[in-house]
């Protein structure tokens, strides 16, 4: 395939290859922001000896969704272990932290 046939086919699809990348880079940006912001409050948290629970579903949710799209597009048997662990810690962390939040009342 030539140039002009590689241009003609992009203009078909009418996908603006900028904006993918741009959205791309915001992606990982956002990545690097919210685990600094996720370490940040771990930290914090574990100062002033407050709980993590949920914490660490959020991030783990984050994550766990991560490595679904990631197994959806390599198909990794791997990567689905991953992801059932990762929704069996989250769903145990959930029931923790709403367990402390009931019994508090």
């Amino acid at each position: 395939m030539d140039k002009e046939e590689i241009l003609e086919r992009s203009r078909q699809e009418n996908v603006d290859e900028g904006m993918i990348d741009a959205q791309n880079r915001g992606n990982r940006l956002g990545i690097i922001i919210c685990t600094a912001v996720f370490c940040f409050f771990a930290i914090f948290n574990a100062v002033f000896d407050q709980n993590n629970d949920l914490l660490l579903v959020m991030y783990g949710s984050f994550i766990v969704a991560e490595a679904y799209e990631t197994y959806r597009f390599t198909g990794k048997k791997k990567l689905f272990l991953w992801i059932a662990l990762g929704i069996l810690v989250m769903l145990l962390f959930s029931i923790h932290y709403i367990g402390k939040v009931v019994s508090a009342l």
